[in-house]
């Protein structure tokens, strides 16, 4: 099992723990297919990640205007897998990491008997770890975005799974983490709003992503210090 990932990326945001940890693990996969979503603020960091991913590999690609009786995310996965070419996708977000090869060892034992399977959040199959074997994936509607009032991105794919009969496994939560609520937290932070999700683990975040390895930006740095500062923080190192 080699899967191709498929994710989007706000174009104002950057995950450095994310990018540090598909360096190591690059080889797991067929294709790193990355899609720049619009946000309308912030910085532009599309042109420093794509000199950034140059090392790993990465199809770095921008969404199309998305109008208004569209979803931005499904456009963005719609894109993304006209480049995809592998038989299993991963569909997954910067703010979801594995914590062990436990994770590993899960998936792999998972592919050999189920056609789908990820990350639970309750009865909901959360979009930040979704993994789905190709042709199963093309029987479905490719309907990614939310219905109003009624179900959240993949909603309709897991529903239009489970009027089926498909099982859905569930990988087990020892096995990552989960942050929840990341880019929502970065849009506060760069507005000068308070942080309403577990702001102390933003925190810790921000404090973790100015000590990894792979290449930074000195904008985003400036503003993780910049936060960190406000809020009393004392980051450690800087990378500068």
């Amino acid at each position: 099992m080699k899967p191709d990932i498929i994710l989007a990326w706000p174009r104002s945001c950057d995950y450095p723990l994310w990018r540090q940890f598909l360096r190591p693990y690059r080889n797991k996969f067929e294709k790193v297919i990355i899609v720049f979503t619009e946000t309308n603020y912030g910085e532009d960091y599309r042109s420093f990640l794509r000199d950034a991913f140059s090392e790993d590999d990465v199809i770095a690609i921008d969404s199309p205007p998305v109008r208004g009786d569209q979803d931005w995310r499904n456009v963005a996965v719609n894109l993304a897998l006209q480049y995809s070419t592998s038989e299993w996708v991963w569909f997954t977000e910067q703010d979801f990491l594995p914590v062990s090869d436990q994770f590993w060892n899960e998936i792999y034992y998972l592919s050999k008997s189920y056609q789908v399977f990820g990350a639970f959040a309750e009865k909901r199959l959360h979009p930040c770890c979704i993994f789905m074997h190709r042709k199963l994936l093309d029987e479905t509607p490719k309907k990614f975005g939310v219905v109003k009032d009624r179900l959240d991105h993949f909603g309709q794919i897991q529903q239009s799974l489970e009027v089926r009969g498909i099982s859905i496994a569930t990988i087990r939560p020892e096995t990552y983490h989960h942050m929840n609520g990341l880019s929502q937290n970065y849009c506060l932070a760069f507005n000068k709003q308070p942080i309403n999700h577990n702001p102390a683990e933003f925190a810790q975040y921000l404090k973790d992503c100015l000590d990894v390895l792979v290449p930074q930006d000195n904008r985003f740095m400036a503003f993780a210090k910049g936060f960190l500062g406000t809020n009393g923080e004392t980051p450690e190192s800087g990378g500068e």
